[in-house]
């Protein structure tokens, strides 16, 4: 006998006791008791008693016998009284020969839910589905997650069958149209579900842009669910949409400025708020995609070139923008000296690249100088020319010589290659301009010896034209003209007093005048009795003897009136006799 109890209590203590799994409570007045398998060595297995009691204060009673060892659950049925009850197990086996029982422990009957729990966030995904995370339940018999969805007062079950600690809701909400809210409550394998938990609200970001502050401003609903708050919102920005993105900055409240990002480009933002105290624990909002479309702080403008418009005391201005660009209007500056410009004329612009600007009363007396500045329609200086000046000429006059002086023209990147000097003259209303001489970018003066005559206002004239060097950056080869400097001397007059219409010689009363304008001076011709035979010829026509009516003129004496316009704008009257002999 005491060899038979040593052995019983050997074998009682080489196991450990069978351990019961859960006990959940009555649906429909059933009870349904779970245990674990019992691990054991011995001979044979016999049967499972199922010991319950109503309460505390009653005893336990034997329900039922489980003669399968492999059956591990038992429905209690009519068990409604038991749901403030307990219940254990005995296993009966034999070990060594001798029959053993094995108590489990009591547990009671499973009628408390889950502790109450939050998301720990809710996120946006890139195309507006909905992300829920949390951390699992502290409760040991959790079977899954219910998530709902919050509109309003109205909670929505959307899933119940979550076993994980993560749910993507692609087809209920979508962070890209609104702020969303989502609670999520636990369920033990009883089937007992927590009472739903606080929501979790959704960021829901907002975009615009400031085109003359090239700026980009965001603004979004704040995340709502973290008790401890939010640390600070990170926000983000990538050329993609689904990765690559960059963080532009912090803030500590529900708005940001974006700045010095770059144009014309396709942006996608989002906002990632950070919870107080975990870091860790993150939110991202819907991402936003904006084309920036700022006005650029600088653009291309190039004053090509100041000159005098040929043969006028007009200035002219030429200067070339970009195409695609966002100019609204260019100003004017002009002054006497390269720090005193002030702005003296406004240019509309239009989608054109060329543009051109004419002084029509410039002091011609004076070196002017002048840039061009770009303005957007933001009222942004965008671009801004150099400095150019006119070349401004003027004649030292006397009888053997002319001496020409001229200022340097600036403003071309690659400078003056050169001037050119050229002299102007009239003949029968024919104008000649003649090369005097090339001179090098240095030079800025010349002297003319050569004598020369003209018979139209203004007289004999100048001009120097610059000549721009080569390999301009912008692909320019311009000329700059200056004004015109002119001398006039009084007229020079001989007037036959015969004339021979049949004869070899001297066959037509032609006037020889110099310096004089020959098709504004004019004579007329008159016979004996004062009669006006030819009228108002020009001086360098001639009378060849013949009528209007195209009869030969008899011979005789004749009387003309001569009237000889000097290209220094004099007048002359000159009237005499004149004898034609046939």
């Amino acid at each position: 006998m005491l060899i038979v109890m040593m052995l019983f209590l050997a074998t009682s203590n080489l196991f450990a006791a069978p351990k019961m799994k859960r006990i959940c409570a009555a649906k429909n007045g059933v009870n349904t008791v779970y245990w674990f398998k019992f691990q054991h060595s011995c001979e044979a297995y016999q049967s499972t008693y199922i010991y319950a009691r109503e309460n505390a204060f009653a005893t336990y009673k034997l329900i039922a016998t489980v003669t399968d060892e492999n059956q591990l659950t038992f429905d209690h049925l009519n068990a409604s009284t038991f749901q403030s009850g307990s219940y254990f197990i005995k296993i009966n086996l034999i070990c060594a020969n001798t029959a053993t029982e094995f108590i489990s422990d009591t547990i009671n009957v499973d009628v408390t839910p889950p502790a109450v729990m939050d998301p720990d966030s809710v996120s946006v995904g890139p195309d507006g589905e909905i992300n829920v995370g949390w951390t699992p339940s502290t409760a040991p018999d959790i079977k899954n997650y219910t998530i709902y969805r919050t509109q309003g007062t109205n909670n929505t079950i959307i899933n119940n069958t979550i076993t994980g600690t993560f749910y993507q809701d692609k087809i209920n909400g979508d962070g890209s149209l609104q702020a969303e809210k989502y609670r999520i409550a636990p369920a033990d394998s009883c089937g007992n579900i927590a009472p739903i938990g606080n929501f979790h609200q959704t960021m829901f970001l907002n975009i615009s842009q400031d085109k003359c502050a090239s700026e980009v401003y965001l603004k979004w609903s704040p995340y709502e669910g973290w008790k401890d708050g939010i640390e600070r919102y990170d926000i983000y920005y990538s050329t993609e949409k689904y990765f690559k993105y960059t963080k532009l900055g912090e803030a500590n409240k529900e708005e940001f400025t974006g700045r010095f990002l770059p144009n014309k480009t396709n942006l996608y933002f989002l906002v990632r708020a950070i919870r107080k105290g975990d870091n860790s624990v993150t939110s991202s909002s819907n991402r936003l995609q904006i084309t920036t479309d700022f006005e650029d702080s600088t653009q291309f403008l190039y004053l090509s070139k100041v000159s005098f418009i040929k043969n006028t005391d007009k200035i002219r201005l030429d200067w070339f923008v970009t195409g695609g660009h966002n100019y609204v209007y260019f100003d004017i500056y002009r002054g006497k000296a390269p720090g005193t410009l002030v702005k003296v004329d406004r240019v509309s612009a239009s989608a054109r690249m060329d543009y051109d600007y004419t002084e029509t009363e410039p002091d011609k007396n004076f070196v002017w100088y002048y840039k061009v500045i770009g303005f957007s329609n933001c009222g942004r200086k965008l671009g801004e020319s150099a400095i150019s000046n006119n070349i401004k000429l003027t004649l030292n006059y006397n009888p053997l010589s002319r001496t020409l002086y001229w200022n340097n023209y600036i403003g071309w990147p690659t400078n003056v290659e050169g001037y050119e000097v050229y002299r102007s003259t009239t003949e029968n209303g024919v104008i000649t301009e003649d090369l005097l001489m090339k001179v090098d970018n240095d030079s800025t003066s010349y002297r003319d010896d050569e004598l020369t005559e003209s018979d139209a206002a203004p007289g004999i004239c100048y001009y120097v034209k610059a000549i721009e060097n080569i390999k301009n950056p912008y692909g320019f080869k311009e000329e700059s003209i200056s004004n015109y400097a002119c001398y006039s001397v009084p007229p020079i007059v001989y007037i036959p007093n015969v004339f021979y219409p049949d004869g070899i010689y001297n066959k037509v009363f032609l006037p020889k005048v110099l310096y004089a304008d020959t098709l504004q001076s004019t004579f007329s011709i008159y016979n004996r009795w004062g009669e006006k035979i030819v009228s108002d010829v020009q001086v360098w026509r001639g009378w060849d003897g013949v009528l209007p009516n195209g009869s030969k003129a008899p011979d005789g004496v004749y009387f003309y009136r001569l009237q000889v316009i000097g290209i220094d704008k004099s007048s002359r009257l000159y009237s005499s006799t004149i004898t034609l002999l046939r």
